[in-house]
């Protein structure tokens, strides 16, 4: 394939220019986060709330803290927010465009019941009404601003004492990420060649659950297409009973190095069944031997693949019309458009 040409003829903006900047995101993001003006509290839980890109933030970040906070992370996608938020809540609202319809009324109603609210966002109406604030850089789709986002929450969450540098060791995970991003781009591009003319279903086991969500949304929104996602060991339980799927069908297994014994008999069985029903499965170790390291591996694997396969489709990886579309359709009255 004849990568040069077709990537100048659908990538219109240079989101392979945006993607090369990865690294420098994260390490942009976590200065901001952490230069927060903010005082610290004693809060008995957290609360993020997001859509789309921006929202897979909060879902990333409890990943790598949860097993290091004591506090409770909840994590919502919509207009309402739980019942429990109260004054000792701190409630992340991440909006990176800051006009998203449902954050801003889950912030506002978060700051009705007295929580302790945080924006983070590149501007919009976000930036205006939150009096405490981190401020990104603009001008990007809010899905490739995920490593801004994700470490400015980590910066934000260091900054107000719930994690500490030594637990989460996020410099070390930006240098890590420095040394490999070359190589996560030249593996994006073979995954998207393997994964052509099939039916993707990406499995991703319980350290890194958050990696199937992310490639769902990445394939989505870059590349147009539809794909299934689901965790092991839940899947386990219950689909790896299916016998009836698309004969192009194939299984992605996102795992790490890392994984303990019964997971890495889980993953053997599971292959070994699909293969027999005829899929294809293909194996993706993430790099890295801490939870943020293989989480921030995913989250550009993803990208880089899901970049790569509109490039084979022949697909404008940042037009997203549809969405757009359903943005201008919700200003409208419902009568004309039930009409």
């Amino acid at each position: 394939m004849d990568w040069e040409n077709r990537i100048k003829e659908f990538d219109t903006i240079n989101v392979q220019g945006i993607l090369h900047g990865f690294v420098e995101q994260c390490r942009e993001g976590y200065k901001r986060g952490k230069a927060t003006e903010v005082d610290k509290k004693d809060f008995k839980n957290i609360f993020i709330t997001g859509m789309g890109g921006s929202g897979y933030t909060g879902t990333a970040v409890k990943q790598i803290v949860s097993e290091i906070s004591e506090l409770p992370i909840v994590t919502t996608r919509g207009y309402q927010l739980p019942a429990f938020v109260n004054k000792d809540t701190l409630a992340i609202a991440v909006s990176f465009s800051g006009n998203t319809e449902e954050t801003i009324a889950a912030f506002k109603a978060a700051r009705e019941k007295g929580a302790t609210c945080i924006g983070i966002c590149s501007g919009g109406e976000m930036e205006q009404i939150a009096n405490t604030k981190v401020v990104l850089p603009s001008g990007i789709m809010p899905r490739y601003a995920q490593a801004y986002m994700s470490f400015a929450t980590l910066g934000l969450l260091e900054k107000l004492g719930i994690i500490s540098t030594d637990q989460v060791r996020v410099e070390e995970t930006i240098q890590f990420m420095e040394s490999h991003i070359a190589d996560i781009h030249d593996r994006g591009r073979e995954l998207a060649l393997a994964l052509q003319d099939h039916f993707i279903t990406v499995y991703a086991t319980e350290p890194i659950e958050c990696a199937a969500i992310r490639w769902q949304k990445e394939f989505n929104e870059n590349a147009k297409t539809l794909i299934h996602q689901y965790t092991i060991p839940e899947m386990n339980h219950n689909e790896i009973n299916v016998t009836h799927f698309p004969e192009n069908s194939a299984f992605v297994f996102l795992q790490t190095k890392t994984e303990n014994e019964q997971m890495k008999k889980r993953l053997v069985f599971t292959k070994n069944i699909f293969e027999e029903r005829g899929g294809t499965c293909i194996d993706v170790v993430m790099e890295g031997n801490t939870v943020i390291e293989q989480v921030v591996y995913s989250i550009a694997l993803a990208a880089w693949t899901s970049f790569h396969y509109a490039i084979v489709l022949g697909i404008d990886p940042n037009s997203i019309p549809t969405i757009e579309k359903i943005k201008t359709v919700l200003k409208q009255p419902l009568t004309e458009l039930e009409a």
